[in-house]
């Protein structure tokens, strides 16, 4: 320390905050080397989503780094809105975990019809809508989207019109099972062909249309 006695400073090294820690900055006198911490620079992160024992800041980063038989958790509720493009053999699933989902995932296949491997399964997921003239699931035409499944969901436009569980374009495979649905305007809605469609078990009350196939070959529907 300085004849003064005290210390000098320098700029200090800033340590970004984790999802276990909060961010800080330690500086170090430049004479006498001591050390001094200034915490709370920085909030602890959040974690949105889940791999194994790794956490992701939003489920677009989860979804982004998924390998093929994995399951995303949902560690909060969510809106954000997704752009996902599947993968050729890679299939996974995301596991609501009992928490809200409000946004909207746009789902571009592999654009080969045959089975490739790719395929997202959503599972204990409850989607909430947040607006007007919505799809909580957007497959984009040409792509191919495939074996998409819905799983011990629940579906609920919350007040809000033209909302839609599936909006599906020249998709293939798709599963909607064990779910229950609330004021939809389509639970499925079909604008361009859609092939292979199973529904099973499936309650819906206040639902404007239920399933519009008007290009759907191959559909399947069990108690509902």
């Amino acid at each position: 320390i300085p004849s003064s006695g005290e210390p000098s400073w320098n700029e200090g090294v800033y340590t970004a905050p984790t999802f276990e820690a909060d961010g800080y900055t330690t500086y170090t006198c430049t004479v006498c080397g001591e050390t001094d911490v200034d915490v709370n620079e920085g909030s602890m992160l959040v974690g949105v989503a889940q791999i194994g024992q790794q956490t992701y800041p939003t489920l677009a980063a989860a979804m982004a780094a998924v390998q093929n038989g994995e399951t995303i958790i949902l560690l909060e509720n969510n809106d954000e809105n997704i752009a996902y493009t599947q993968l050729k053999n890679v299939a996974f699933t995301i596991d609501g975990n009992g928490k809200t989902f409000s946004g909207e995932i746009t789902i571009t296949g592999t654009k080969k019809t045959t089975n490739d491997g790719t395929g997202l399964t959503f599972r204990n997921v409850n989607f909430v809508a947040d607006k007007n003239s919505m799809a909580f699931v957007y497959t984009v035409k040409s792509s191919f989207a495939k074996f998409i499944t819905v799983e011990n969901c629940t579906f609920n436009a919350n007040g809000y019109s033209t909302v839609y569980g599936l909006y599906l374009r020249h998709a293939y495979d798709i599963v909607i099972k064990d779910t229950v649905v609330d004021g939809l305007y389509d639970i499925a809605y079909g604008q361009s062909a859609v092939t292979r469609l199973t529904a099973e078990n499936v309650t819906a009350t206040n639902v404007t249309y239920g399933f519009w196939m008007p290009y759907g070959t191959e559909m399947n529907f069990k108690n509902l």
